[in-house]
């Protein structure tokens, strides 16, 4: 997997994985750091992952230009491929001569966890206070 080398660099401090998907929905290359995707090659990635089927005519139109970013922040797909949430980044662009999208997953999971749970304390902590007031 030599092409990776360009795209994984110190910038993923995150548990990220990457994949280069054609423009019909199946996946090219993937560096697997998040779950294999042995299997997941030979069928279009809304088989696997319905969501993105709807993005995906938005995704190839002429309004987003290539190498422009469009980013999905806390997915909650519910797969058994992403249990958990993610940030989803993708990103249109040439490879090898025909145009790809470069689907970016980032594993946010723990973050918005902690976050979740601080929220979750603070909350109880006013409760708390406007209970004594009364």
């Amino acid at each position: 997997m030599k092409q990776w080398a360009l795209l994984n660099n110190s910038s993923f401090e995150y548990r990220a994985q990457q994949l280069f998907v054609d423009m019909r929905g199946y996946i090219i290359e993937s560096d697997d750091r998040l779950f294999s995707t042995l299997h997941l090659k030979e069928t279009a990635i809304f088989q696997w992952l319905p969501l993105l089927e709807s993005l995906w005519d938005s995704l190839l139109s002429d309004e987003i230009n290539d190498n422009s970013e469009v980013i999905f922040e806390r997915m909650c797909p519910q797969t058994t491929t992403l249990p958990g949430m993610y940030d989803f980044s993708f990103i249109k662009a040439e490879w090898a001569g025909q145009m790809l999208i470069v689907w970016s997953i980032t594993d946010i999971t723990d973050t918005y966890e902690a976050i979740a749970k601080e929220q979750q304390r603070r909350n109880e902590a006013n409760i708390k206070d406007e209970q004594k007031l009364k």
